[in-house]
């Protein structure tokens, strides 16, 4: 999801407009995979932003063989992995 929707706030009679922010599309324990294929990766955290603002990507682990990866990916580029009962 790009964006958020805008409302309208009323402060002392003047009509403002505020951006909303969107609710969290992962959280850390998630099971996931690139939507192009890859290994089942495990969300770690959103990325964080120095002004506090939501990032869109996430910081995510998985294992390569025996060594443990890490990397960032954009919200849009992963896809939460169904378990065999979800199907």
């Amino acid at each position: 999801m790009a964006g958020g929707l805008a409302c309208k706030l009323t402060i002392n009679g003047n009509r403002e407009y505020q951006k909303v922010t969107q609710s969290n599309e992962f959280e850390a324990g998630n099971i996931v995979k690139l939507k192009s294929g890859g290994p089942e990766m495990t969300v770690q955290e959103e990325v964080a932003t120095v002004s506090g603002a939501r990032s869109g990507k996430y910081w995510c682990q998985w294992f390569a063989g025996k060594k443990l990866e890490r990397g960032n990916f954009p919200a849009d580029s992963i896809e939460l992995v169904k378990k065999e009962d979800e199907k």
